[in-house]
């Protein structure tokens, strides 16, 4: 019997929050690495969102 992959994401859409940089970019390519689509929503420093 064939385990299944718990991080195989293809054919499935992935939305980040906070994918600018850092951890949340991370998390995005990851999420794309292993077979998703979607995209990530962020802010540069210095636009008004939190610090």
């Amino acid at each position: 019997m064939k385990a299944e992959n718990p991080l195989d994401f293809a054919g499935l859409n992935v939305l980040v929050c906070g994918g600018s940089s850092g951890i949340g970019n991370a998390i995005a390519r990851s999420f794309l690495d292993a077979g998703g689509t979607g995209g990530s929503l962020g802010f540069p420093s210095g636009a008004g969102g939190a610090p």
